[in-house]
């Protein structure tokens, strides 16, 4: 009887993970992401977040599109993201998403030790882009699918 349990629970951690080549592809658009975060490298930051963050403040206004994306100029208000770690991935059709935690922070303090980004991909893990916490659960944003609550 006991094996009945095991077998579904391992089925279940098998259902969400990635193959290697998703994995790799992953790592690496996540990795050009930070690096593009904290070297304030607005272009590629901005192509590396998702479609629908990048329309919905591009149609706000240039100035808020601006503001969302770029970094201030002033070094004590700059955030940076640091350690992270995947906690948790989940699968619905294409749709794939993986939480990550990461470290938040300014040169002189700590802002959030778990601030969460979200990879998205929408086909089966090919491509992936990117969207912060804030973003993910602001419902005035029209992403197709949220696997994630709050």
């Amino acid at each position: 009887m006991a094996r009945l349990i095991y077998i579904p629970l391992l089925f279940l951690f098998i259902a969400c993970t990635l193959d290697s080549r998703q994995e790799e592809k992953l790592n690496v658009a996540f990795q050009d992401y930070v690096k593009a975060y904290n070297e304030d490298l607005m272009l590629q930051y901005v192509a590396l977040t998702h479609v629908k963050v990048v329309a919905h403040y591009k149609a706000k206004s240039e100035e808020e599109f601006v503001q969302h994306f770029q970094k201030p100029k002033t070094d004590s208000l700059k955030a940076y993201y640091g350690d992270y770690l995947a906690k948790d991935t989940k699968e619905s059709g294409n749709y794939i998403q993986r939480c990550y935690t990461i470290e938040k922070y300014t040169e002189f303090k700590e802002i959030d030790p778990e601030y969460r980004i979200y990879a998205c991909s929408e086909d089966k893990g090919k491509t992936w882009f990117f969207i912060n916490e804030d973003d993910y659960f602001d419902l005035t944003i029209p992403l197709k699918k949220r696997l994630f609550k709050k």
